[in-house]
């Protein structure tokens, strides 16, 4: 329980250096539903989904190969970062290069209008992230969360300072004072281009505090250690590209598949306005996986590590089904941070966060596969589901929108929930209590379903009662360990 407490910690502590950043950057998206119609979001959702996408495949788990080689082998941890870093230079500029050349096709690609500057920006954006990716990890791997939080912290705030100062304070001084020096800095034709020039400064931003930890040396870069890391690796980024395809494709997929253009962009907005009310969920999961990665690496050699993993995922699912409980009990409350205009799509927000606690189970379940280093695994699992994302979405999403992808999650990360627990009996034994996992997620939904025929939570009366509910979930599916307690104090 010791473990688990320290693991709790930690998770909390990325929670605040890594996920609260997150947060915000979460509740800046849904600010934009109070600056843009819902096709314009419907843009911003789609260039940002190639971002994720591309980031995957710009840093081509080097990321998670960092850690594994330095964790293995700590008097040579130089070599590895600078092997890890140097590599990520050269192949980011190779990117650069590439989107600089072919600006114009790409732009046409799109369809935006200003797309050849979008390109652009998106480009810069994406070279800024990649090369920041390492130092991250250095600063994960040392235990420096102090310092890693500060820089994330300072990296959504110049974003959120400058969304507010073009798109706020910009058009106000247009109507009010338009002959303030500040607008010279400003240009209304640019419109949503200002969401991705203030994220090129505040990514730039972050890379130039991150030279500190840049310490390179050229004489140790490894070409032999670069082929462990690659091998390493490229499995990790096909899982991580196949991911982003996962959680992504859809986006992307939307104006190729829903006709007419300007109709899908419009449902593409809502969809992406609501995706993010799952914001609790998305982040735990996120803050779970910051901190259980290097958690699970570092206790390797430990023998007692298969109960401790079972006993993780089981509380894991359980705070999982109470954000799930939480959110959607309360949906008519939590809906008022985005506009009305999006509020079509709350239905999506169920499946969305079951998705998201799917895909929470996966990465726990994923330890078997990383610390065998059969990483090859986790590549047939994530391209299998992404398959099943793009069937999924290439079949219905023309004829039931945003509702089609958002199901198409909860099957794909459930598949491979399914799978990865298949193999991992085979390959890395873990007793997993199946069962009472099953039976917890199965009364959650009954409580969710009763819920909603319980009184609007906008009266007294139905708030106690779905806050009463949620505290019988809590009661009944931690049964066995208040009973454990109550018997040491008792025996006290």
């Amino acid at each position: 329980m010791s473990t688990i407490k320290r693991l709790a910690g930690q998770t909390v502590i990325y929670g605040l250096s890594s996920i609260l950043p997150r947060f915000l950057n979460y509740f800046l998206a849904l600010f934009y539903t109070r600056i843009f119609l819902p096709a314009s979001l419907g843009e911003i959702t789609n260039m940002f989904a190639w971002v994720a996408i591309l980031m995957a495949l710009l840093t081509y788990g080097m990321e998670t190969a960092f850690f594994r080689y330095s964790s293995k082998d700590k008097k040579n941890q130089v070599t590895v970062f600078t092997t890890s870093f140097v590599t990520l230079i050269m192949t980011s500029s190779v990117f650069f290069v590439l989107v600089t050349l072919f600006n114009v096709p790409i732009a046409n690609y799109y369809g935006y209008q200003n797309a050849e500057q979008y390109v652009r920006w998106l480009s810069y954006i994406l070279v800024f992230d990649t090369l920041a990716t390492i130092p991250f990890a250095k600063l994960r791997l040392e235990g420096r969360p102090v310092k890693f939080m500060i820089i994330k912290l300072l990296n959504v705030i110049i974003n959120i300072f400058f969304n507010l100062f073009f798109l706020v304070l910009c058009p106000w001084l247009t109507t009010n004072h338009p002959d303030n020096i500040l607008l010279q800095l400003y240009s209304e034709n640019i419109g949503i281009g200002y969401v991705l020039i203030s994220n090129v400064i505040a990514s730039l931003f972050t890379l130039i505090v991150l030279i500190p930890e840049m310490q390179v040396s050229l004489k140790q870069y490894n070409t032999a250690l670069l082929k462990k890391l690659l091998i390493y690796g490229l499995p990790i980024l096909v899982v991580s590209f196949a991911g982003m395809i996962n959680q992504n494709i859809d986006k992307i997929l939307f104006p190729k598949l829903f006709k007419p253009y300007e109709s899908a962009m419009f449902q593409l907005g809502i969809y992406g306005a609501n995706t993010k009310l799952a914001v609790i969920m998305t982040l735990f999961v996120q803050a779970f996986r910051y901190a259980f990665e290097p958690f699970f690496f570092a206790r390797q050699k430990e023998t007692n590590d298969k109960k401790i993993y079972a006993d993780i995922l089981t509380y894991f699912v359980i705070f999982c089904l109470c954000v799930f409980l939480g959110i959607t009990l309360y949906i008519d409350q939590i809906k008022i941070i985005i506009d009305p205009n999006y509020y079509d799509g709350l239905h999506v927000v169920p499946y969305i966060l079951i998705a998201n606690m799917f895909l929470g189970i996966y990465y726990n379940l994923s330890i078997w596969y990383k610390l065998t280093d059969k990483t090859y695994y986790g590549a047939y699992f994530s391209v299998g589901g992404a398959i099943i994302t793009i069937i999924i979405n290439i079949l219905f999403l023309s004829k039931y929108g945003y509702v089609a992808s958002a199901i198409a999650q909860v099957v794909c990360f459930g598949a491979m929930v399914i799978a990865s627990y298949y193999f991992m009996r085979k390959s890395y034994p873990i007793d997993y209590p199946v069962n009472r996992i099953i039976i917890t997620m199965i009364f959650a939904f009954v409580l969710y379903f009763c819920g909603k025929h319980l009184p609007s939570e906008t009266s007294f009366i139905g708030f106690v009662l779905r806050g009463f509910t949620i505290l019988v979930f809590l009661i009944v599916v931690l049964y066995p360990e208040l009973k454990t307690f109550l018997l040491k104090q008792k025996g006290k």
